[in-house]
This record gives C-alpha cells, structure tokens and sequence, in this order.
C-alpha cells in the first residue's frame, strides 16, 4: 500500500468534519472520464475546507501523485494502459481494511463498477456505511462496443445494473444515463450532477495560436480549425462516423484542419481510415495532451469542437472546450447533446454524416454568429467543479441523515 500526503489523516482522525472517501479503479495518470471526474470531484471538496475526502484506487509502479488531497494506493495488477494502468486488488491489500476504519469514514463515494467497487460495498455494509454510486455510463449501451461474445456481454451488463443499484444513492450525469437507469428498473434514488471543467480561460491567445503553428505549422491567420479530443475508440466514439463526415465537408470544397487529441487501442484503425477517406492533408493526430495549460491552447485554437459520440454521458471535454469558448456539435438525443440549444450555445445534429458534415459547414460560414455562439458555450457550459462539489456534500449530509434514521 502507498500513501500520499498522509498527514492530512491527522483531519480524519480529529473527525471535526465529514470524512469521505472516493473509491475509483480509474484514475491518474490515466486520462479517463470516471478517473478524471474522480480526481476533480476530491480536489474540490478539499478545497471547499467543508469536508475531508480521501481517494483510494490502485497503485501504478512509478507513478508519484502530486494532487493536494490523500490518495491511498492498494495492491494492483498491471494492465494494459489503454483500459487504466491498472486493475486494483484491496482484497489482498490487509492494510487497507485497518486503515478505512481508523480513518472514521462518513460515506463512500464509489467511481468505477468492478474491483474497488466490490470491496466497498461490502465494507460498508459491514460498518454501516452510506453509500453514493456515481454513474458514468450507460453500460447497456458501451458494453457492446467493448465485448463482442453477445452471452458474456449481456452476463457484465446484468451484473453492472444490478451492483449500481447496491448504494443508497445514485448521482447520474446527465438526464439520459438517469432515463437509462430507470429504463433498467434501478430502485435506488437517482440525482442528476453533470460534470465540469477545471480550466480557467486562456487569456494568452497570441501564445497559444503560436504554439500550436510551432508544433503542427498552422498558421495564426489561418481559419477552419476543427477538434476532438478523446480515447482513440472507432466504435465506442464513433470516429468513423466523424471521419466520413469530415470526408463530405472535403468534397464540398471546405478546407480545414481536424486536429485529434488522444490516443488509444485503434490509434492504427484510425489512421488508416483517414488515408482511405482521402484526409492525410487535413488530419493531425497529436496523441494525449496531458498538461492542462497545453490543453487549452488546443481548445483556444479551435473554431470548433466535435464530438458525434452517442454513448458518452456527460464528456468533461465538451465543458473544457467551452471553457475556451469552442462550441461542441453533438449527435441529437445524447448524453452529450444535454444543455446544448442548436446554434445558441452549440450545435446538435442528427445521426446522419451528412447532417453533421452541413453543421460543420454553416457553422464555419458565419464567423460573427460562431463568435456569439462561442461566448454562450462558455456562459452556460463551463460549469466549475467546486459547484459540483458543494451539491455532493449536500447530498453526502442527506445519505447520512437517511442512514441513520434507516
């Protein structure tokens, strides 16, 4: 077991405020939703001084966290890094189990649905312990991007609804995971939190445009800069579906540049349908961008940001490129497209290449009306996590109050 920043346990040991602990199998250094959301959620209920919060997740040979919060990293087995470094194991971590109960724990706040999640469910139960279910997915429709045999994956789909249904509350993401759920026949309550960003505006334009021509030689004058920022997945994301769309903006005589951030198991698939679809002059596939102040020069230069996923509930990327005043343009009736209004603050297409690619197109014909589209992304989109945090402990105080009355 490894632990960082341990001498905030002195806090948890005083018990003068909540203690909560976050567990996610998830989490840094891998850039993943669940994890991402993980990490942003602990720093901003540390920061908001109103409770203590410990995240607890598996540990990544070599890697040394540098958040301001406690992480208690478990035993673990290595596992390729496209699926999060590593696959924690508390149950054989014996340490762990002491340390929870020193640590005087209010309420677990679970991320991830497999290994940690097991092993705090029946912790808590154990200690009667409130327990929060954050919902990231909606597993009957992720699922069969990921597993092919139709037996096995229905087997994990059953399972997932029925371990999520195990808390005393569930925080969905977005309107359609909650809709989802229901669809489901979860019993638990279910609130609805949509997620965040923890970027700041960039206020170095000139530093930006310029850093991006340095490393991908676009021009700062240049127009038309397109973006999307995700785990390279083709069917998961649907990439495909992006890349014939971009294909169509091509042949109708559009020039532009795509600029794809991230990297995953089809980074090869993905390169290859881009030189099938004719778009090697316009593609630039820049791999993961870890540091976050780099991230938002990519935001920055972007005039847009597209995003066709369909399964993807509520994509912290869509608030960071609002953060940057980029637009997203989502697939209509997704988790994605919540809180977009067509050509106000976004841009939301139907399930069609063609629909998408004339979305691309108009919204790149009328630079003034982009402008104000841009300004109400980040008006109405960029929502800061330490909002989501002060309803989480909100609602922690509600779990606990019902527990005990229980």
């Amino acid at each position: 077991m490894k632990i960082h920043n341990e001498q905030l346990f002195e806090n948890f040991y005083k018990h003068e405020k909540l203690n909560v602990a976050i567990l996610t199998d998830i989490y840094l250094p891998f850039v993943g939703g669940a994890g991402m959301v993980a990490d942003k959620l602990a720093k901003g209920l540390y920061e908001s001084n109103k409770v203590n919060v410990v995240v607890i997740t598996g540990n990544v040979k070599g890697y040394e966290d540098k958040v301001n919060y406690p992480v208690i990293r478990c035993k673990s087995m290595a596992i390729p890094k496209a699926w999060g470094d590593s696959l924690p194991l508390p149950n054989l971590d014996p340490k762990l189990k002491k340390l929870l109960i020193n640590l005087n724990i209010d309420v677990i706040h679970i991320h991830s649905i497999f290994g940690l999640c097991n092993y705090g469910l029946k912790f808590a139960k154990k200690h009667n312990i409130p327990v929060v279910m954050h919902c990231h997915s909606k597993f009957s429709e992720e699922f069969p991007t990921i597993i092919k045999f139709k037996p096995l994956c229905n087997a994990v789909i059953k399972r997932n609804y029925k371990v999520i249904d195990k808390g005393n509350l569930i925080i969905a993401v977005s309107n359609n995971t909650k809709e989802n759920l229901l669809a489901h026949n979860i019993k638990s309550n279910i609130e609805v939190i949509p997620n965040a960003t923890d970027l700041t505006e960039c206020l170095e334009k000139e530093k930006a445009f310029e850093y991006i021509k340095e490393k991908h030689n676009i021009e700062t004058t240049e127009k038309n800069i397109l973006m999307c920022a995700c785990r390279i997945s083709i069917e998961c994301k649907n990439l495909d579906f992006l890349l014939r769309s971009l294909k169509i903006v091509k042949e109708k005589n559009v020039n532009f540049k795509f600029l794809m951030l991230g990297s995953g198991s089809d980074d090869k698939k993905f390169k290859e349908l881009v030189n099938d679809f004719n778009l090697t002059e316009n593609v630039i596939m820049t791999g993961s961008i870890t540091n976050r102040e780099i991230l938002k020069y990519y935001y920055l230069r972007s005039d847009l940001f597209l995003f066709p996923s369909t399964v993807d509930n509520c994509p912290l990327v869509k608030s960071e490129a609002a953060s940057q005043k980029t637009p997203t343009i989502a697939i209509k009736h997704t988790g994605s497209s919540e809180g977009i209004i067509d050509e106000f603050n976004g841009y939301i297409s139907d399930l069609n290449e063609e629909d998408y690619a004339n979305k691309i197109i108009n919204a790149l014909s009328d630079y003034e009306k982009l402008k104000n589209t841009s300004i109400n992304a980040q008006k109405t989109l960029a929502t800061t996590w330490d909002i989501v945090a002060e309803k989480c402990i909100e609602l922690y105080k509600d779990v606990i109050k019902n527990n005990k009355s229980a």
